[in-house]
């Protein structure tokens, strides 16, 4: 008989994936690897917290779950994971944005992005509150 319990870890290679993605994305936002400015659709420093997104999520993969330092990494996640989607709805250039809802012309597809960019950023600060008072919280 198969038991449902989850297990208390993800399997460390998803972490050190992870963690490799991160050092991809940062070693391009700093210039450590070479890449041609026309393929790249965001400033050096927003793909650089990408990097840091990913880093930060690779780390808590791989250590327990109810540590302080996976609650730092938790916080410092929605920080940078708001700063960008606040960057994305307020300064994001409206040529990045494609797609959208069929046969409403571009701009209203441009304004409803940045509001559910913006959305998703509010919502990532206020979890970042209730990451913070996790954090401040005594352990026992």
């Amino acid at each position: 008989m198969h038991s449902s319990r989850r297990p208390d870890r993800a399997h460390p290679l998803w972490g050190w994936f992870c963690i490799g993605l991160g050092l991809y994305a940062v070693a391009l936002a700093t210039e450590l690897l070479p890449a041609d400015a026309a393929m790249l659709h965001a400033p050096l420093w927003v793909i650089f917290l990408c990097g840091v997104v990913f880093l930060l999520g690779g780390a808590m993969l791989l250590v327990d779950r109810n540590s302080k330092f996976n609650a730092l990494c938790a916080s410092l996640l929605l920080l940078v994971m708001g700063v960008i989607g606040a960057w994305v709805a307020l300064l994001g250039p409206a040529a990045g944005f494609s797609g959208g809802i069929p046969f409403l012309p571009q701009a209203y597809n441009v304004t409803l992005a940045r509001w559910v960019f913006g959305l998703g950023a509010l919502v990532s600060f206020m979890m970042l509150v209730y990451a913070i008072r996790s954090l401040l919280k005594p352990r026992t």
